[in-house]
């Protein structure tokens, strides 16, 4: 389903939602954790092409399980995932070592075959189409979005992207060297935190307080995953957790090696092929996850995997034979055998009763965290092409039914928060902007309840609550502050939230506070970030001229302009600049800003 859906996606087939032409997403929502999972699913399809002696006459179940690995490969191939390629190779590598060492050379030749031919109809399909278009408009193959991501795999290993990964993984040991922790908080943990870690999901929330993180991260955002899952498994559960990992992964290599080996003869071909599908696959998901990234989509077939294998034992242990009954005489014997009837049948009744409850928690809970949710998607899809269609009140339903659905999905609270926004601009009614206003306010103050240690619920509860302050509510301006602050907090040593709080200030007319604020956020940008300076040095002009000294203001804003500036900044600071050279009696200056 994974591969299929994928395929339709690549070539704008895709019957539900927006095409993605150059990297397809498939049902995960995410190339990198659909193909993740497919890397573990092409061992399995791979294995049963020939399992089995009803399979291995029958040339066309051997044709219909190629056909499958095909779609899985041309979708991997498709979504431009370098991780899971390398991941995939690995695990078609111990997959092939272990059928020859099990199965013997034919075994290994008909697999390699198998997949030599459906890696050959793939790249038939993939590069025909290719070099025939690039042919006609002149240009060469290497442009190609798939040779171009396959010519970088070496970046992972010793090129720009091994270099991105390593600064990850020093800022994960950084921080669980410092345990920094966040200023607005008392820390007393911080002794156990290298032992206990952060806590599950902290990671993107802790990254951000390492020292080790440059400051250019202030314009690419800060790493919400350190590329490897041991050391992700680090930071957030501390050293139990990661060697936890370690040990249970150990554990599986090594007893899955010891019953391929030692004691194979104890176990049936099945059983066999079983544990080569189980660590050729778990094999490559190790090795992908090595520089990759996890989520519950791909987690769940990996444990789901390891499940199978812990269970595998049981499950091929041939059944007991069952033993005779002692002999006693016929009235007692009849007893005894009604009695054990009724034993049986109450333990069968009671198993299949347990079963049906559990069955029916996860029908539940599978219903509510999967459908729903898919539903709730679907809803705020539509929100969003209802508000850029200017159908402000259909917008505002739909995106109410997702959080019907889904109340404890942070984005649809700001989604809901920017309609609410959307709907205030395009009227000109004062009451009715004053209620959406205070209605935005609310809907960022439910995203901050989910998502408190992040800094855009925080900021974005700060930028509403700083609106309702110039709308009269006064009392909601020192609570804006305080929220800028906690998003300095969340990521110190970054200068946008410092011009955020800065800005702040200067809305509530307290230019003072700003210039201390800014003085620091332009200490961060020297050097080799100076061209960042501008919104500094703008804020830095317009405190100024509230402190009525116009001549600063006017060298801080002309400074402004040298460095890159946004455009709707740079038109009003020129407007500002006119004015205040027609103040000061400077003509020409006026009139150079008044028409830049």
């Amino acid at each position: 389903m994974i591969g299929l859906y994928a395929i339709l996606q690549h070539y704008d087939l895709d019957p539900v939602s927006f095409p993605s032409p150059e990297r397809p997403k498939s049902t995960t929502g995410n190339a990198i954790f659909s193909s993740a999972i497919l890397v573990m699913t092409i061992p399995i399809t791979l294995a049963l092409a020939f399992m089995g002696r009803e399979v291995r006459r029958s040339w066309l179940a051997v044709l219909i399980w190629g056909s499958l690995v095909t779609v899985q490969l041309l979708a991997i191939v498709f979504m431009l995932s370098r991780g899971p390629w390398i991941g995939l190779g690995a695990g078609l590598l111990i997959f092939l070592a272990l059928a020859w060492k099990l199965f013997g050379s034919r075994s290994l030749g008909k697999h390699i075959l198998l997949l030599g031919l459906t890696s050959a109809v793939t790249l038939a399909i993939v590069l025909v189409p290719a070099v025939w278009s690039r042919s006609e408009d002149g240009e060469s193959l290497a442009s190609a979005p798939l040779v171009q991501r396959g010519g970088s795999i070496a970046g992972e290993v010793v090129g720009a992207s091994a270099t991105t990964r390593l600064s990850y993984w020093w800022n994960a040991a950084d921080l669980m060297v410092g345990t920094p922790w966040f200023e607005f908080e008392s820390d007393s943990f911080s002794f156990a935190r290298p032992v206990l870690g952060y806590g599950p999901a902290m990671f993107r929330y802790a990254a951000p307080l390492s020292s080790s993180v440059p400051t250019q991260a202030s314009l690419q955002g800060h790493p919400t995953n350190a590329h490897n899952y041991i050391i992700h498994e680090w930071v957030e559960l501390g050293l139990l957790g990661a060697l936890s990992y370690v040990g249970l992964l150990a554990s599986i290599f090594t007893v899955g090696a010891v019953r391929l080996f030692r004691n194979r003869e104890s176990f049936s071909p099945s059983h066999q092929w079983i544990l080569v599908i189980l660590l050729a696959a778990l094999g490559g998901r190790v090795v992908e996850q090595m520089t990759g990234v996890s989520r519950e989509a791909d987690l769940a077939l990996f444990w789901a995997l390891l499940a199978v294998f812990v269970a595998l034992p049981t499950v091929m242990r041939a059944n007991p034979a069952p033993r005779p009954m002692p002999a006693a005489p016929r009235k007692r014997r009849m007893r005894r055998g009604q009695r054990a009837q009724w034993g049986q049948w109450d333990r069968a009744a009671a198993r299949l009763l347990l079963a049906l409850t559990i069955m029916g928690l996860l029908g539940a809970l599978t219903w509510v965290k999967n459908v729903n949710y898919a539903t709730a998607s679907w809803a705020g899809a539509s929100a969003v092409r209802q508000i850029g269609k200017g159908e402000g009140d259909r917008s505002l339903q739909s995106i109410d039914r997702a959080l019907e659905l889904a109340p404890d999905n942070v984005n649809y609270h700001g989604l809901r928060a920017g309609i609410l926004t959307a709907i205030k601009e395009s009227t000109t009614d004062d009451v009715l902007r004053q209620l959406l206003t205070l209605r935005v306010y609310e809907a960022r103050k439910e995203a901050v309840a989910i998502r408190p240690l992040s800094d855009i619920t925080r900021l974005g509860l700060a930028n509403a609550a700083q609106e309702l302050a110039l709308e009269g509510q006064e009392a909601l301006g020192r609570q804006a502050i305080e929220e800028l602050k906690v998003g300095v907090a969340l990521l110190p040593g970054r200068w946008p939230p410092l011009n955020e709080l800065a800005s702040g200030y200067l809305r509530l007319g307290q230019p003072e506070e700003a210039l201390e604020v800014l003085r620091l956020s332009l200490s961060i940008t020297v050097g080799p970030m100076l061209s960042q300076s501008s919104p500094a040095l703008h804020l830095q002009g317009l405190a100024y001229l509230q402190l009525d000294e116009p001549e600063k203001a006017v060298s801080l804003l002309e400074q402004s302009l040298r460095f890159d500036i946004d455009a709707e900044d740079e038109e009003l600071v020129h407007r500002i600049l006119a004015d205040l050279y027609t103040s000061l009696g400077d003509e020409a200056r006026a009139k150079e800003h008044a028409n830049p």
